[in-house]
């Protein structure tokens, strides 16, 4: 496996939360990372993270990019029992969504809640054998009504899974927002060693997810 400082990195780049349009925290590690190696760094108007390193005039221009969003959810309704409705950020198959455990990055703190939908024993047996549509199922944050649920969350906080970062043998990680964290980590180290009379753009790109913007 690698040395603990890349391990540690990967780790901070993979559990960082950042769904597409909220990726500042993730900007703000590659500014930390680049600082020191960077000519210049610049965030534009979507969000773009942008890191120069400068050459000759007549060199040619390279960028470096990888994308800084991960796939996630976004609260869109509270019902009148406290349970949180919600949209799907990014390509989610809704197989995989079912009794997650997620966070929700409220801005007064993060709230844990796990996903949920009709009981089995209160479904008809031509619904028992179908993959439940994310519109049909909530997000259960123990609130015992919708009263204290808004004290908790808001319409438009970003949702993420909850995952664990994990290393495997054979030099595997698990991780969620491996993609395209990895990435991220990459254009860091090449920018970190790139040396030639180019220039070179390390770019941490926003809203690939939802469709390269």
């Amino acid at each position: 496996m690698a040395s603990n400082d890349k391990i540690e990195l990967i780790e901070e780049l993979c559990m960082t939360p950042g769904i597409s349009g909220h990726e500042e925290k993730i900007a703000a590690i590659l500014e930390r990372e680049l600082k020191d190696v960077a000519d210049d760094i610049e965030i534009d108007k979507m969000g773009n993270f942008i890191a120069t390193k400068k050459g000759s005039k007549k060199a040619p221009k390279v960028m470096l990019a990888s994308h800084m969003d991960e796939i996630g959810l976004m609260v869109s309704y509270i019902d009148d029992n406290g349970f949180i409705k919600f949209a799907t950020i990014g390509g989610i198959n809704d197989q995989m969504i079912m009794n997650q455990t997620v966070t929700i990055h409220n801005k007064n703190g993060d709230v844990m809640g796990v996903i949920g939908s009709k009981p089995p024993h209160a479904t008809k047996p031509s619904e028992r054998n179908k993959v439940v549509p994310y519109t049909e199922m909530f997000i259960d944050i123990g609130a015992k009504d919708k009263e204290q649920a808004e004290e908790m969350v808001s319409i438009g906080d970003p949702i993420t899974f909850k995952s664990w970062f994990t290393e495997f043998p054979n030099n595997l990680v698990m991780a969620k927002a491996l993609d395209n964290r990895l990435g991220c980590y990459v254009m860091i180290e090449v920018m970190k060693r790139v040396k030639g009379k180019a220039t070179v753009y390390g770019v941490g790109t926003t809203q690939e997810e939802v469709g390269l913007k």
